[in-house]
């Protein structure tokens, strides 16, 4: 309505659809909310279903209007009709909401256009941020003020009272919002329908209906740790996948069920559960000497700053680092009570490798794995019962991310085994697994909110889906997942974390235990035993894990300048591509030389 000169002169549409004047409410004090249902703000239909109660009793001429939106993050998706329900049964709300609407773009509600119109936010910006921003309106029809999303409802009521007590209007109307239907003379004929309703005819159904998708995998059942661990012979873990038939005989073999239901067991632990939920009762002394141990990695790391090299590959000070931790595995280890020499031999090669490969001065998810099969053998030690499975998810693996995270901040460590845009992320996978299983059922945040760069800053530190997501967005020079992370765009089009969850479990079997060259890579010690049948490093000739080239299956040789190749049956090894740089040091490089750090894609 481009003539509207107040907010009583519009007519947005109710939950049926129909006008519902605003006509009526000249003279009253309004208070405009745009609503969300699965919002972090959400809550906040209580505070203001109390102070409609509060003002209304004693001022029957306040009122709030809601005014439901889907356009950030998804979180209105409902109908009216759900909208409608969802508010009264949750919040008892008893203020009128009206049908959704778009606050925003170029079908924002006219209502919308003329508030954010005559009352610009900060810096004069008009667009609507987020849900449950909040507009008052004077008696006379005028906006009196703007407040966001983080106001709480509680806090306008000085400013509300003040504006009841204005007398800016004439003596206010009390008309009711609906006019009553003036009396007929006589009882109305019913309509006469027969010719109107349209002939029922039964609905196709569809012959290319896609076939049920597989179920995620299960947890496989843990085993208790060995009995006897005082008569327990302990061996350095070495390479034991060195071919198709030995990674066939690790799929079929126990310790691929105890990898598995190790990994999946701690993602159970957490479903449902924020960082924030941890209680003293899934902790442990030996959770607390873990976090010593990752803090004294730090140090190191501090100690170890690196050289200003210029390149944005490898920072070579990465293999001081290294040797500062194989250093300090002795007594970190000691800390946990161990002091066997055998024992803190085997388990310490897992945390070593944790770090990344000294040699390429790379990082990938092997890696990270690496840090929880350590955890897992300190499980057999039975030093990690399943009480502390919580605790490892969201106490241990935050605190090993923000190490990791500097670590590749400071080295530029090179995305091991990378694929590029089309990965899940250069670096991590159990974030991914672990975070969804968190999310599932979450009353608000959907997988869509990836998106919003509020929500991520907002929830973060609760969910580790949302914090990786976060950090990928911080390191990337472009800006958007679209671009940078085209997989966790298409991944947050899923229904619900329930599927994300089920897919996260799939691609941990399917694109880790079942690929051939990620496994070549895996160690089987005693804790983590080989089965019967599988080769040994020796029957090749291969040199020590962190001595070897990235690689593919086994077909080894060594081409004419002496570097040595791994190749997959198909295809090139990782060791004949092109290095690929890490976006933390095409971050950090640019940063160093003043660039702008995120840039739009030319054609976006």
């Amino acid at each position: 309505m481009s003539s509207a000169t107040t907010f009583f002169d519009f007519k947005p549409k109710d939950k049926k659809g129909n006008e519902y004047p605003l006509t009526p409410l000249k003279g009253k004090v309004v208070l405009v909310v745009n609503t969300a249902s699965k919002c972090g703000f959400t809550p906040q239909f209580e505070g203001l279903e109390k102070l409609y109660k509060e003002l209304h009793a004693a001022h029957p001429d306040f009122q709030i209007l809601g005014f439901p939106c889907n356009q950030f993050g998804g979180q209105d998706p409902g109908s009216n009709d759900e909208i409608q329900n969802f508010c009264q049964v949750n919040y008892g709300v008893t203020f009128p909401v009206l049908g959704k609407v778009d606050v925003n773009g170029d079908k924002a509600d006219p209502v919308f256009e003329w508030l954010k119109s005559e009352k610009p936010g900060l810096m004069g910006l008009k667009r609507v941020k987020w849900n449950f921003e909040k507009f008052l309106i004077g008696r006379d029809g005028k906006v009196i003020g703007r407040w966001a999303s983080t106001t709480k409802p509680e806090a306008l009521k000085a400013d509300i009272e003040k504006a009841l007590k204005a007398s800016n209007y004439p003596p206010h109307h009390t008309t009711p919002l609906h006019t009553p239907a003036m009396p007929t003379a006589g009882p109305l004929a019913p309509p006469a329908l027969a010719a109107k309703i349209p002939k029922l005819t039964p609905r196709k159904r569809a012959s290319d209906r896609a076939p049920p998708s597989t179920p995620p995998p299960p947890t496989p059942a843990l085993p208790a740790p060995p009995p006897d661990l005082a008569s327990h012979s302990y061996t350095p873990p070495t390479r034991r996948i060195l071919s198709p038939a030995d990674h066939a005989l690790f799929l079929a073999s126990p310790t691929c069920d105890l990898v598995t239901g190790f990994i999946f067991g701690v993602s159970d632990s957490v479903r449902g559960r924020p960082i924030s939920s941890l209680s003293a009762a899934d902790t442990s002394p030996v959770v607390d000497s873990i976090v010593h141990i990752l803090d004294s990695a730090e140090e190191i790391l501090e100690k170890n700053p690196p050289e200003d090299t210029g390149s944005r590959f490898g920072n070579p000070v990465f293999r001081t680092f290294l040797d500062g931790v194989s250093a300090a595995l002795p007594s970190w280890h000691a800390s946990l009570g161990l002091h066997d020499e055998a024992q803190v031999a085997e388990i310490s090669v897992y945390l070593h490798n944790a770090f990344g490969n000294k040699r390429r001065i790379d990082y990938g998810s092997g890696h990270e794995l690496n840090f929880f099969l350590w955890l897992l053998c300190l499980n057999r030690l039975a030093l990690l019962p399943r009480q502390t499975f919580p605790a490892l998810a969201l106490r241990i693996l935050p605190r090993y991310l923000d190490l990791m995270r500097r670590i590749q901040g400071a080295y530029y460590l090179e995305p091991a085994g990378s694929h590029g845009v089309w990965g899940l992320d250069d670096y991590q996978f159990l974030p991914f697994l672990f975070g969804a299983a968190q999310l599932l059922h979450h009353p608000y945040i959907t997988p869509k909110a990836i998106h919003n760069a509020l929500v991520l800053e907002e929830e973060r530190r609760e969910w580790l889906y949302l914090d990786q997501v976060a950090y990928v967005n911080s390191v990337k020079n472009v800006d958007g997942l679209r671009w940078h992370s085209p997989m966790l765009d298409d991944i947050s089009s899923a229904r619900d974390w329930g599927k994300i969850e089920g897919g996260m479990r799939k691609m941990f079997v399917k694109e880790i235990l079942s690929k051939l060259p990620v496994m070549q890579h895996f160690l089987f010690g005693s804790l983590i035993p080989a089965e019967e049948g599988m080769s040994h490093e020796e029957d090749f000739g291969l040199a020590d894990e962190e001595d070897e080239d990235e690689g593919g299956e086994l077909r080894v040789f060594s081409d004419e300048d002496g570097k040595r190749h791994v190749h997959a049956s198909k295809g090139w090894g990782d060791c004949c591509g092109i290095r690929v740089p890490a976006a933390v040091g095409a971050e950090g490089e640019e940063r160093k030389g003043g660039v702008q750090r995120l840039r739009r894609v030319p054609f976006d």
